[in-house]
């Protein structure tokens, strides 16, 4: 009797035990449960952390633009691999290209041959509103090959980028800026309008004329005057002329020299001689067609006041046109020392006796430097070759009557 309940009683004590033993576990592992859940829950935090902006979580486009705007051409190259967010899913390289564009007229045109997206950016300048292109979406094979051709072009400028750069320049100017911007089609258009009339000109003195005013006037010109004619070459020498450029009034009387001296009005010729500096060649020949002309007293007394300064001498006062004539017409004392040059040329062969010479047109000759040369009136060279201007070509024969 006494046996049974003894192993009943260490039966109960085996079970609270066991039920002792699970709670206890149970509570453990409930433990150890929530301590892996926070932890997690703390790492999870920690990891999207770096995910959020720092530096740049308050600087947006405009901002932007303008911290970059002042740097160098240099400078900006050096940014166009940063990858730092800045706003509307555009990256500081993109922001540094912008400015390259803008403020350097970087040639991304020639840097790409891809058409690319464009979007406009407006940016506050006080009152005004300044365009800043964008080029969204570029790759990082595409921005390699923009930072490539940045690097090694001597010149990755556009058109107005080179003519900028050439005004600015202090000194001699690098012979190959000069071939860059010759190789422009803004350049070519105004060379163009003198080489269809097989006029030879320099373009360093065409590059001078353009350099003397700004590249928003030539555009300007270019967009209004779509001919390439006789009318236009006029035009553009004239216009340049008005703005007082002084290599334009040079290129008028080397290209265009009876123009000048017959059709142009007394206003625009008075321009002309204030703006040429006296000791230039052409200038003295310009003057001894004045004053034989039957210009206003105004026109007369400023050729003769520039021909009494290359001969140092003074001009007379109260002016009298007579003794004008007298010491640079009748005298030949001008046509004596132009001939001078003409003893270094030599007659291509005589014809008709002693009356009449034959010359074989050289490079670079023009209509009055011949008369020059050879003392005769250009008035008499054109009547007597019976010429319908003055434009003489190389390899032309011209009959020079003898004075």
């Amino acid at each position: 009797m006494h046996q049974p309940k003894k192993w009943k009683k260490r039966f109960k004590l085996l079970t609270f035990s066991l039920i002792a033993s699970v709670t206890i576990n149970v509570g453990f592992v409930t433990a150890y449960l929530i301590s892996v859940i926070q932890e997690r829950k703390v790492q999870r935090v920690y990891e999207i952390k770096p995910l959020t902006l720092t530096s740049t979580e308050n600087i947006n486009l405009a901002v932007s633009i303008d911290n970059l705007s002042s740097l160098t051409f240099r400078e900006l190259v050096c940014l166009l691999g940063s990858k730092e967010n800045v706003e509307d899913g555009y990256l500081l390289r993109d922001v540094a290209l912008a400015c390259l564009v803008k403020y350097h007229h970087f040639n991304l045109g020639k840097a790409l041959s891809d058409r690319l997206q464009k979007r406009v950016f407006l940016l506050s300048k006080g009152k005004d509103k300044e365009k800043i292109l964008f080029f969204p979406a570029l790759s990082d094979y595409q921005f390699d090959a923009i930072s490539h051709y940045a690097y090694t072009e001597k010149w990755p400028l556009t058109s107005k980028g080179l003519f900028n750069l050439l005004q600015r320049w202090e000194g001699t100017v690098d012979k190959s800026l000069m071939q860059a911007f010759f190789h422009t089609k803004e350049f070519e258009w105004v060379e163009n309008i003198f080489a269809r009339y097989k006029i030879k000109i320099d373009t360093a003195d065409l590059l001078q004329v353009l350099i003397e005013d700004d590249y928003a006037y030539l555009k300007n010109f270019i967009r209004k005057n779509k001919d390439i004619d006789e009318l236009t070459r006029r035009k553009f020498l004239l216009e340049y002329i008005f703005r007082r450029s002084k290599t334009a009034c040079h290129l008028l009387l080397e290209t265009d020299f009876l123009f000048a001296v017959k059709k142009l009005d007394d206003p625009t010729i008075f321009l002309i001689l204030s703006l040429l500096e006296p000791t230039s060649e052409d200038v003295e020949q310009f003057c001894f067609e004045l004053i034989k002309s039957s210009r206003s007293d105004s026109i007369w007394k400023k050729s003769a006041a520039i021909l009494y300064h290359i001969a140092k001498e003074q001009l007379p006062e109260p002016y009298d046109h007579n003794k004008v004539l007298k010491r640079f017409v009748y005298s030949g004392a001008l046509k004596e020392k132009w001939s001078e040059e003409a003893n270094k040329e030599s007659i291509s062969q005589t014809l008709f006796g002693d009356e009449i010479s034959l010359y074989t047109v050289k490079e670079g000759d023009t209509l009055w430097n011949i008369a020059r040369k050879f003392k005769v009136d250009i008035d008499q060279i054109i009547e007597h070759n019976q010429l319908a201007s003055d434009r003489i070509h190389p390899g032309n024969q011209i009959e020079l009557p003898k004075q």
